[in-house]
């Protein structure tokens, strides 16, 4: 068992993984919930490793995965619904759109607890858990919370990290991030990473928000050593 994971969610998440890799040699397992297999497309620099695939019918197939680092990245045609590396390092659904909800609240939570009994078996991996969620997407807004519920009944530790999206971003995500902050156990430590945008311009406001979440990871960790 290791002793602790990231959670992250979407392309923001995948995001925030490269910039702790680049910024930190830290090695930490991610576990990652995404929507697009584009998304995975675009990491760069990975590396190949085996993974076991897990179909509808049960079967099992072993493909080739790219990894970069400890983030898993698929390049193969047709994606199943459920797919995991070797060492629990990723957690993947798809519809056959290649969606996870299509950016639907309601699809999204119902599409994570269909998959409840594989979601803990990714958690029963690690003693703690860091769960990551830039709010306002529908994955980071519905299945962050569901999956602080499902680590809160292993008895898993877990600790939140959290963003909310600038006003710029629209009604929709605002709204959805409040549903999901709202939706988080209160038992949870939940820490809100804030970054103001009218100081900044838009791609700047972005890539600071990655940086101020990076080192608030990185500070937790050696925090916790």
């Amino acid at each position: 068992m290791e002793n602790q994971a990231l959670i992250l969610f979407g392309s923001a998440g995948i995001n925030i993984a490269e910039y702790y890799r680049q910024q930190f040699a830290r090695p930490i397992p991610i576990v990652l919930f995404e929507t697009h297999k584009t998304d995975y497309q675009a990491e760069r620099g990975a590396k190949i490793i085996n993974a076991t695939i897990q179909w509808k019918n049960e079967q099992k197939s072993t493909h080739l995965i790219e990894s970069a680092a400890d983030l898993t990245a698929s390049y193969f045609q047709g994606i199943p619904d459920y797919m995991q590396g070797k060492n629990g390092e990723m957690l993947f659904f798809t519809t056959a759109e290649e969606q996870f909800g299509n950016s639907n609240f309601e699809k999204t939570l119902l599409r994570a607890e269909l998959y409840e009994l594989e979601i803990k078996q990714i958690l029963k991996n690690y003693k703690s858990i860091v769960i990551i969620a830039c709010l306002g997407g529908a994955v980071s807004s519905a299945v962050g919370p569901y999956v602080a519920k499902l680590a809160n009944k292993l008895h898993i530790d877990t600790t939140i990290l959290v963003t909310m999206p600038a006003n710029f971003e629209g009604k929709k995500r605002l709204a959805q991030a409040q549903r999901g902050l709202d939706l988080f156990n209160k038992k949870s430590v939940i820490t809100q990473v804030k970054i103001d945008p009218e100081s900044e311009g838009l791609i700047r406001y972005f890539k600071m928000k990655d940086e101020a979440i990076v080192h608030a990871i990185e500070k937790l960790l050696r925090n916790e050593e």
